[in-house]
This record gives structure tokens, sequence and C-alpha cells, in this order.
């Protein structure tokens, strides 16, 4: 029993206790009143005690109310029970009072608040009795009761009455609003309680379905039976979460999917001795998820289409460019080879220009197409290196000042003096958006300027890292804002571009896709007739200059050195023009060949003759290259002593990676530089080259003529700024034109010589002529 409900018996039993002797003590004379049991009852009760005057001051307390309220006896005395009455009480109480002093009642019990001394509140139970003296004076006896501790309890039983109110009200809205069934199973017993949601949600009331667990099973589709009830077992046994997805028949017997969830409760055992959970309509859910196979199904069908579409163009690019690159490999490499021929007529060397010309300018479409194909298909890496880029900005502008200074335009390039000298990143494919940029910004510029601004920017705080920006800027037609957004489209020209200079649309998108693998993004703003600006930003690495060690040529390669054995290179080629290419650039050098014309003969002839080196054509009659090289690399012999390098017209699908898994030891791709190949062959086979440079140019014959810097001033100025231009854009006909101005008498071996670079493409070292400040010994060159 707590303490409240012992205090409370206890009070209740003094009050009837003293209601008695009251009762007693009115019935009996004022002597007896006065006896000492009921002055000890007085004192000594459990509860506060008072003889309180009509008008409501204490005329007498006992020390339980002094306990009661905080004052003592002698501070009682002086005050009223108004004075300690909370305010909100007091008139009920009076109310009260006035009752019983009219005689309409003879006593009240009411529950009221008192202030006690140290300004808390406690709540009692007063029990007044009206008490007339013989002398005809009245004073009330009041009997005050401590109900504090009861009336906290009944306001704690109040507030979690009311919070399980609400609990319960917000459960049922959530029930309600979620829209889930609910049910319960008892194990023992078996019955089930399920919910109007659970039987609404299936087309019964409440009255229609019997609370039993065979109800549920009776409703289960047969297709889930096993399934939901080894889900119950698992549950059971394993205490896995029982979360189940099922079909119920509705009232109307068509099958309904639910989602099932609930939790057991286990005893002490861990036997399962109640279930309850929750269903919920899952119907949408599965149609929406069904709807969704059937999207996904086409989209697997469309992206197969695409794949195969898609693949189906690689391989048309494939084949096309494997087509186009094997003739242009044999006209590139006999118009290279002709032009070493110091026989030619001057009329003969501008039809080979010519050609040399028109079929590198359609090798720059074809690579076009292939970089755009390689981008899209994601098949273009960078080739990080270091290089010089004040070199790179000089070439540049050198190579176009001509072009520009043709249209009567200034090019302006300004390097920031932050712009680090010597970097790493792909010199190659910067060189080529740059170059396409400026190209562009001429072409469509025809008063005015044209200018290259290059900034850096800090990426990192170490500083070996920078952001590079080229801004392009020229005065040209401009670009209409309608065609802004897609100018970096491929195959897209903007329409005022494609009349005034049509294209074929891939520069820009080729542009932005290298600049974006470079690490940085490209923009264009334009206004028509005012002109554009595009800018460019990369990261790159920098380099410090006593680390930079740059790679000088070595020269054109003339044929083996003298003490070098003459190593065997089979040639396997069905094209007999690529064939015939091959062997007289081998032949020329020095190397023995074998010829094979498809794969079948190769292997036969690598057999037989045991080759130093192969090169395998990978699209062959007969047995291919992939095949042939399967075929080497499969006999014992095979796996060491040949070095097997690929040619392969086709660039787009088919990379080094793919061929050198086969075996094979390099690669190279047609059209090829007959530097690169040689290189290649030397690198594998360690093979050594005499070189052809300009000292040993300008020495044969044994006719000396020294020359310095001064030697070229017999030529104006502006002929050989002319010649600088010319020979930097590697015009080769205006080059030989600019020569044949010199005179015959004082400059013939210079004149020979330049011609003689002319007449082999070495513009390179007719740059560094004209450049040269030091002494060169050189002799005429015939």
């Amino acid at each position: 029993m707590s303490n409240f409900e012992t205090s409370r018996e206890q009070g209740e039993y003094l009050s009837d206790h003293f209601k008695a002797v009251r009762k007693h003590m009115f019935e009996v004379d004022e002597g007896l009143r006065e006896s000492g049991l009921f002055k000890t009852l007085f004192e000594e009760a459990a509860v506060g005690m008072a003889q309180v005057a009509i008008h409501g001051k204490w005329l007498k307390v006992n020390r339980q109310l002094c306990a009661i309220t905080g004052y003592s006896d002698s501070e009682l005395l002086k005050l009223s029970f108004q004075d300690i009455t909370h305010p909100d009480d007091l008139e009920a109480d009076l109310e009260q009072v006035l009752r019983l002093l009219m005689g309409e009642i003879n006593s009240y019990s009411l529950e009221k608040r008192y202030i006690r001394r140290d300004g808390t509140i406690v709540w009692v139970n007063i029990k007044p009795t009206l008490v007339k003296e013989a002398d005809n004076s009245e004073y009330f006896i009041t009997v005050i009761e401590d109900i504090s501790q009861r009336k906290k309890f009944e306001a704690n039983q109040k507030l979690n009455y009311q919070a399980l109110s609400e609990l319960a009200q917000r459960y049922q809205l959530a029930i309600k609003g979620s829209q889930d069934g609910i049910w319960d199973w008892n194990l023992k017993t078996g019955d089930c309680y399920f919910s109007s949601e659970w039987k609404k949600m299936l087309g019964y009331e409440d009255e229609e379905l019997i609370n039993n667990i065979d109800t549920f099973f009776s409703i289960l589709h047969p297709e889930d039976y096993s399934r939901v009830e080894a889900r119950i077992k698992e549950h059971f046994q394993k205490h896995v979460p029982f979360d189940v997805e099922c079909r119920l028949r509705h009232k109307n017997n068509q099958y309904l999917w639910i989602r099932n969830r609930a939790r057991a409760v286990w005893d002490e055992s861990g036997n399962a001795i109640r279930m309850t959970g929750c269903i919920r309509d899952i119907e949408d859910w599965k149609n929406v998820e069904a709807d969704l196979r059937i999207v996904n199904n086409q989209l697997a069908l469309a992206k197969e289409s695409a794949e195969a579409a898609n693949k189906a163009k690689s391989e048309f690019l494939s084949k096309m460019t494997h087509e186009l690159r094997t003739p242009m490999n044999a006209i590139l490499g006999f118009t290279q080879v002709l032009q070493r021929q110091s026989n030619l007529k001057q009329r003969q060397r501008q039809y080979l220009d010519t050609i040399l010309r028109c079929g590198n300018h359609l090798l720059d479409l074809i690579n076009d197409v292939l970089d755009i194909s390689r981008i899209e298909a994601a098949a273009i890496q960078l080739n990080i290196k270091e290089f010089d880029l004040y070199e790179i900005i000089d070439s540049l502008e050198q190579m176009l000042r001509m072009k520009s200074q043709s249209k009567g335009l200034q090019l302006k390039f300004e390097l920031d003096k932050d712009v680090p000298q010597y970097i790493r990143t792909d010199e190659v494919r910067l060189r080529q958006v740059l170059i396409n940029l400026l190209d562009n910004a001429i072409k469509f510029t025809d008063a005015g300027y044209v200018s290259l601004e290059v900034t850096k920017n800090i990426v990192n705080n170490r500083g070996d890292c920078c952001r590079l920006v080229f801004r392009i800027q020229d005065t040209g037609k401009g670009i209409p804002e309608e065609d802004l957004s897609r100018i970096f489209d491929a195959f897209v020209q903007s329409k005022n571009i494609q009349e005034y200079s049509p294209g074929n649309g891939l520069g820009l998108a080729i542009s932005k896709s290298l600049v974006e693998m470079m690490g940085g993004d490209i923009k264009i703003t334009s206004s028509l007739d005012e002109g554009t600006i595009v800018e460019f930003d990369i990261v790159v690495s920098t380099v410090a200059k006593d680390k930079f060690f740059p790679c000088l040529p070595k020269g054109k390669i003339v044929s083996l050195a003298p003490e070098e054995d003459k190593p065997l290179i089979l040639i396997a080629e069905d094209n007999w023009d690529n064939h015939q290419l091959l062997l007289e650039i081998l032949s020329q050098v020095g190397f023995e060949v074998i010829q094979a014309y498809n794969g079948k003969e190769a292997v036969e002839k690598w057999q037989k003759y045991k080759p130093n080196l192969a090169i395998m054509d990978m699209r062959m009659p007969i047995m291919d290259g992939y095949q042939a090289t399967a075929k080497i690399r499969g006999f014992a012999e095979g796996k060491n002593t040949t070095i097997l390098i690929a040619q392969t017209a086709n660039a787009f699908n088919e990379d080094k990676k793919l061929i050198m898994s086969l075996g094979c030891d390099d690669f190279i791709s047609k059209p090829f530089q007959q530097e690169v190949l040689l290189k290649k062959i030397a690198y594998h086979l360690g093979v050594k080259y005499i070189y052809r440079n300009e000292q040993q140019d300008l020495s044969s014959n044994n006719c000396h003529y020294l020359v310095t810097s001064e030697s070229l001033k017999v030529m104006s100025a502006q002929w050989r700024s002319l010649l600088f231009q010319a020979a930097s854009i590697c015009n080769q006909k205006v080059v030989l034109e600019l020569l044949m101005e010199m005179p015959e008498a004082n400059s013939n071996p210079m004149k020979n010589y330049l011609i003689n670079l002319a007449d082999n493409f070495d513009f390179n070292k007719i740059l560094n002529l004209i450049k040269l400040s030091e002494v060169v010994d050189f002799s005429s060159h015939n």
C-alpha cells in the first residue's frame, strides 16, 4: 500500500472519529467539551484541525495544521483562513460557509488550495462544522486534510490518460492514413484479430470473416502458400524479419497483391506465442512493376539495337578508313620517294607538291572523322610528355603569319610573363586545338586582327601544376546567337559560317573534346560583324629548366651504319602499292628483305628463313595477320626469335592494346612516316643508322663554303621573312619560287643546298639556317 493511500485512510479514520467526538461533544455540556479527551484528539490528530471564528479568524489550531501551512501556531492565530486560501478557491469556500450559516447544510467538504508560508501551494480537503454554544456564540470546527500527493497522483494519471488517448488517436490516424490492415494472431488458441481496414481491403464487412488463422490461409493464393508458410517458420525459428509479398483472394474472387509484414513475441523458452502484423495493398505497385518490366525490355531491345547500329557504324568506319588509308599510304609514300630524286624539273616538283598537299588535306579529313569516332567511343588517350611551350607558340606564329599577312590581318601573340616555358601535357593535341582555332579565326576574318593570349592560373600550392588559359580573339564576321548553343556539335556549322566558308563541321567538336580530356573547358562568345572570342584552359605540369632535356633530331636516315650486319626483314602485305613502298624504303636503307602477300605465305616464309623482324599487315587474304601472328607465336622458335610489328590502316577499333595482346611487339598505323618506321626497327633490332644533317649535306664533294649568319643577307630582309614564313607552313612551292630568286654567282652552294632541303621537305633545317647565328661550315650539295 502506498504512503498516499495510508495517509488518506488514516485521515478518513480520524475524520470519522472526530465526527463521532464532535457529535458527542455537541450533545453534552460545555464542561465535557473542555475535557482532556477532546483536547487530546484536537492536538494529536493526524490531520489539521482548527477552531475558526464566524468572521474567519483562526481561534485555535493544532500542530498538524501548522505543518501543512508552514506557519507556527502563533502566526496562524494572527491570520484568517481567507489570508492563506488561494484566490481562485476563496469564492467557492465562502459560498459554502454562507450556506452553513443559513442552516442549509450542517457541514461541507471542499478541496482547495492553501498558500504556504514559503509561497508554495498545498492542496487540502476541508470539512467545517458549525458549532453553537449555550451562550449563543458560534464558531467552526474544521478538519483539514493534506491531499497534495493524491492531487499529484491524479494529475499524473490525467496526463498519462491524455497521452495514451493522443497516442491511440495518432495510431488510429496512422492506420487510416496508411490504409494498412492490422492483424493479431494468438498462436496458442489460433484466434486472430483482423481490423476493419484488413477486411475492407479485401471487400468484406466486419461480420463476414471469422477471426481465425484458417481464414487467412483459406484466401491465400495456392501458389504463395508454401512460400508464406516457409517465411513464418523462418521467422519463428531464426527470427528473420517476416516481410513477404503474396496474393489474397478478394470478395470478387480476384486476387489482390499485398505486402504482409509482422513480428512475433517469444516466451522465455524461445517459443513464439503471438504474432502481430499488417498488410498493405500493393496492387498498383505491382502494375507499375509490370509496366516497368515492359519498358525495361523495350529499353534493352533499344540498347541492343543502338549497340548494333554503333557496332555497324564502327565496322563501317573501320572498313572505310582501311580502304582509304591503304591507298593514301602508297600515294603519300611514293610522293615522298619521288621528291628525293634530284633530276626532277620544276614543273614536276610542282605536280608532286600538289599531290602531296591534296593528299595531306584528304588525310586530315580522314583523321578528323576518325578522331570524332574515337571520341564517341572513348578510345582516344592522351600522350603526355614534356616540351617547350614557347617553341610551340613561336612556330605557330611563324606558320600562320604569312597566311594572315596575305589577308592584310594583324597577327598578335602574347604570353604572360608567368606562363611556364617547359610543361607536360599532350603536345600534339594542344597544337591541334590551337591550329584549328587560329586557322578558323584567320579564315573567317577579312579585316582587323587575330590574337592569341596565354595566361596562367595556379591549381595547387606546390607550384608544379597550373592551369593555362588560351584566349583567341578575332574581328571577323561573328556567329549568330542562335548558333552558339550548338556550335560544338559534330557536323554542325553556323549557317553564317557555312555560307562564308564551307567545312566538315568537326573542328570545334574535336577541339572541345580534346580540351576536356586535358582537364579544361572551352567557351565561345561572339557578336555578328564584331568578332569572336574563343577561350579554353588546360591543366599542365610544369618542368624546371634544369630538368628539361629536349629531344634533338639527328637528321634524315641515309643507310645502315657500315659496321652493322644487314638484318633480314619479312614484309607481309597484300596491297601491291604498299608492299612496293615498304620494299623501296627498307632496300634503300640496306636491309635484306623477303616478301609475302598473304598470311599463309608469311608463315611459310617465316618457317623457312627465320627473319629478324616481320612487318605484318593485319588484313590479308587466305590468312589474316591475326591468324598468322598466332601461328608464328605458336611455334617454340617463334616466341622470341622474331620481332613482329603490326601495321593496319584501320585506326578506329583495332587499337594498340588489342594487337599487342595477340603477340605483336609494336604497332604502326597507315599512312606512316618513313622515319617512324625506321626508328621502330632500330629500337627493336638495336641497329644504327647514318644520318644526314646540315653539316653532312653541305660538306659533300669536299667543296667547302664558309657561311655565317651574314650569308643569307645577300637577300633582302623581306625575302628572308617570306622564306621563313613559307618554310613554317611547309609550302614547298613558295619556298622553291623564293629560292629561285637567289643569285647564281655567289650563292650557288647555299642555293643548291636549300633547294635540296625543300625537295626533301626538310623545312625545319631551312628555318634553323635562317635563324642560325653561329658559323657553320657547309659545302654545296648536288
